[in-house]
């Protein structure tokens, strides 16, 4: 078929002297018959074209003089399917273009038949061989152009079918008619949990049955609205739907126009749904942390504010505007004109300071439009571009109560302090004053005792000497109510070796621990911060206890530990780490009842009578005012015939 006779010789005439002439009609040719494939070379000079063109002519000719006009088709479809066209693409080629090419080189070639030749028989024939290699160069480039589409057919399907499986929502085409989904990708499985059968054999109407009722109203004019559409526009439509599970899943739908009927009415609705069940919650969670927020801020009287200091505008919360008592945004200047004049330059100063090191922390009083006085507490921190104060975020807080009640509290404190001091002089001159007539009393009672004893019945013997022992235990008593109005002082608390105070006290002691033959131990008692003659009196009263309520005929036993104990009252021997020292005072005396644990530190507290231990019940009442005084605590633990056990726990630095 591509075997040629004629064309070979007579094609060589054309490229060898007539290549210019055959350039340019085919471009005039191109110009008339309006060939697409132009639109591509609008900004190409006419030089340029004709450059181009004799170009791509004369290896087109060649072929033909060397009679390989089949490899001359093979090789162009090949370039074109190759997409090595060099001014177009493998798809901007059109049918139009590949029909009006072929005619416009074969009517151009066929211009110069006379020239070549004056035989009729010749001329016939070049014009059927033109007109053969014409019908296989257009059957070939038919063919191609055909596998071509299907190929960008098949892409384009390929391309929309990876687009629907990977988008993460459905895509769904409705019928608005049928009320059923028509299409939908394989997304609403993961979205609602229907196979393409289930919901195909639903005959209800797919949206109403899987719709809450509160639902159905607001879809209904949704659907009502997509009847103004126009083409591009795009609607939004937020609803719930029952999954296959039966659980209600937020969706948020995106639709537009699929199709029309012949009125212009959309028919079919093409959208995409994704699960905002997750945003939902998300949101509605925010929203009550918001609430939680503003009603915590409202309970605290505490506000909030961003203040962009370039703009001078601020964004507060409500609750700063309740507190300022503004009604919008004010100004800077405005802001200050309402500070106290005797607070002005402190805020200024805290400002300025705020946007050197980026935090701010001031207390103000601010006078309201209606002249009321807030006492205003606020702290913020200060943002910066290339070291220059942008903005600042922070908080107000309104403790004019707060002002109040410390105020009020300080006066109250000052007062009661005066109290207090009136009372422990008072405390101090009433004991002296009733010491002075017991002890006339005492010592009129021994010189008759003493002088006229011949004289006394031993009734009157008897008597007088009770007077004397109450008088003695009347003393007692007013040097311990002295001692326990003494323990609230003002006295530093220093460091201090409590096993060298431990060592004092048993000196003091030492004649009444001889006299029950008592065996004491210590574990070399720790150096802590206590008032030293506090804890003297402390050590003394205890001790003192221990011996006193002492089994008869046996020797008092009595041992003196120390634990340390950290914030979590876990027990350790590492000073470096202790928060606090439990010093325990262990004896195998007569002991009491573990029921009687805690009111045996009250005042007056006597668990037995005063003719079997002397004593007035105030001992373990100064032992808990002076732990109490050092921010510690004592208790007591024991059992009748077994003995006690006194633990006090105080911080090793308070």
């Amino acid at each position: 078929m591509y075997q040629f006779e004629k064309l070979p010789e007579y094609i060589k005439y054309v490229r060898d002297h007539c290549l210019l002439e055959y350039v340019k009609e085919t471009l005039l040719l191109s110009r008339k018959l309006k060939l697409p494939l132009m639109k591509f070379l609008d900004n190409w000079c006419d030089e340029q074209l004709i450059g181009y063109s004799k170009i791509t002519s004369f290896e087109f000719l060649t072929y033909l003089v060397e009679n390989r006009a089949k490899q001359e088709i093979e090789d162009s479809l090949s370039k074109w399917l190759k997409d090595q066209l060099e001014v177009i693409g493998k798809f901007e080629l059109s049918a139009e273009d590949l029909t009006l090419i072929i005619y416009i080189r074969s009517k151009a070639l066929k211009k110069f038949i006379t020239d070549f030749t004056s035989d009729a028989s010749t001329a016939l024939k070049l014009v059927e061989e033109l007109d053969t290699f014409n019908l296989g160069e257009i059957t070939s480039a038919t063919n191609t152009y055909i596998n071509i589409l299907k190929d960008k057919i098949d892409e384009e399907v390929y391309f929309n079918e990876k687009l629907a499986s990977t988008s993460p929502g459905m895509i769904y085409v409705f019928d608005r008619v049928s009320t059923k989904l028509i299409y939908a990708n394989k997304k609403v499985n993961d979205l609602l949990g229907f196979n393409s059968q289930e919901r195909n054999n639903r005959d209800d109407n797919f949206l109403e049955a899987l719709m809450p009722p509160e639902n159905l109203l607001p879809s209904q004019h949704h659907f009502e609205s997509l009847d103004t559409i126009k083409d591009e526009e795009v609607y939004s439509f937020e609803h719930q739907l029952k999954d296959a599970a039966g659980t209600y899943r937020w969706i948020r739908n995106y639709e537009t126009v699929f199709k029309r009927n012949e009125e212009g009415k959309p028919v079919q609705i093409i959208g995409t749904a994704y699960d905002i069940s997750e945003e939902k919650r998300i949101s509605e969670d925010l929203k009550f942390r918001k609430e939680q927020l503003t009603e915590a801020q409202a309970l605290a009287q505490l506000g909030s504010f961003e203040w962009d200091i370039r703009t001078d505008t601020t964004t507060n919360s409500d609750q700063y505007y309740k507190i300022f008592e503004y009604s919008d945004r004010k100004r800077f200047d405005y802001f200050m004109s309402h500070v106290q004049p005797d607070d002005k330059e402190k805020l200024r100063t805290a400002f300025e300071k705020a946007f050197r090191t980026g935090h701010f922390e001031c207390e103000f009083r601010f006078q309201t439009t209606n002249g009321k006085e807030k006492y205003i507490w606020s702290k913020g921190v200060v943002l910066f571009d290339k070291e220059e104060p942008v903005k600042m975020m922070g908080t107000v807080q309104d403790i004019t109560d707060r002002r109040r009640i410390e105020e009020t509290l300080l006066q109250k404190t000052i007062e009661l302090q005066k109290t207090n001091a009136d009372l422990v002089e008072f405390t101090y001159v009433a004991s002296h004053d009733l010491k002075e007539p017991l002890r006339k009393i005492a010592t009129f009672s021994d010189i008759i005792l003493t002088k006229e004893q011949q004289n006394l019945s031993d009734t009157g013997k008897l008597h007088f000497q009770k007077i004397i022992d109450s008088c003695k235990r009347m003393q007692k008593m007013i040097d311990d109510i002295l001692a326990l109005s003494s323990v609230v002082t003002t006295h530093a608390k220093e460091p201090c070796n409590l096993q060298s105070i431990l060592e004092d006290v048993l000196q003091l002691l030492e004649h009444f621990i001889q006299q029950k033959e008592a065996s004491i131990t210590s574990d070399q008692l720790p150096t802590i911060h206590v008032i030293p003659s506090l804890f003297r009196q402390l050590f003394l009263n205890l001790l003192s206890n221990a011996l006193k309520f002492s089994k008869k005929d046996v020797a008092p036993q009595i041992a003196i530990t120390h634990t340390y104990l950290d914030a979590k009252k876990v027990i350790t021997f590492n000073e470096q780490k202790a928060c606090y020292v439990a010093i325990k005072i262990q004896d195998n005396g007569i002991g009491f009842s573990n029921e009687s644990s805690e009111k045996i530190f009250s005042l007056f507290q006597r668990l037995h009578g005063k003719n079997d231990y002397e004593g007035n019940g105030l001992g373990l009442a100064i032992c808990k005012k002076i732990v109490e005084e050092h921010n510690g605590t004592i208790t007591a633990a024991s059992e009748p015939n077994v003995g006690a056990t006194f633990t006090i726990t105080i911080p090793v630095n308070s």
